[in-house]
Order: structure tokens, then sequence, then C-alpha cells
């Protein structure tokens, strides 16, 4: 998986090592599909609070969710998040697959 910090994510304190952590049970979670698939984090402030982005991408899209250091924290948390995650950019696939398919029919 071809995964991508901002420079600045050297700023992240003790947030950081977490983030790694999380990229790396998110290779996990992907499997055999991990080389195929592009990751992107970034920190965002939501409502004041601050959130760690992770971006996947492939060839049908992309998908993103936002996590807090208490979700980067708690493994079962982060679990339910990456397979989450993951279910939203296989869900843009089988979209894309279905039209096409549809679209071979007519």
């Amino acid at each position: 998986m071809n995964i991508n910090y901002p420079n600045a994510a050297d700023n992240w304190g003790e947030d950081l090592p977490l983030v790694k952590r999380a990229s790396d049970q998110l290779e996990q979670v992907l499997g055999s599909n991990a080389d195929k698939i592009s990751a992107e984090w970034k920190r965002v402030n939501y409502a004041g609070s601050t959130r760690y982005e992770v971006r996947l991408s492939d060839w049908s899209g992309d998908a993103r969710v936002a996590l807090s250091h208490e979700d980067l924290s708690s493994p079962h948390t982060l679990s339910f998040h990456l397979e989450m995650l993951w279910g939203r950019v296989l869900q843009n696939r089988s979209h894309i697959q279905l039209k096409n398919l549809q679209g071979m029919g007519a």
C-alpha cells in the first residue's frame, strides 16, 4: 500500500505512532488488495477537535474517515472504522462494475 503522510506529521506528537499503527492495521484489513490502494493521512479540525483523516483511493474513487485520538487508541473502535472505510471502497467498486454490466446488456 502506498501511504502518504504530510511533512507536518512529525509535529503530531504522541498521535503519530497511533496513526502509523492504524496504517499497519489498515494494510491487514486490505489484505491482498493493499498493493492496489493508496492511503493519504492529514490532520484536520472538526468543531475545534483534532482528527486524523485517512483517504483511501483506487481506480474506483476514494473514501475517507476522520479519527480522533480516542478512536486511534481503541483497537476495537479503530478496527470498526477501518473495516467500514474499506467497505465504502468496495461499494464504490461494486457500483461501477454493476453500471458496466448493465451497459453491456443494453
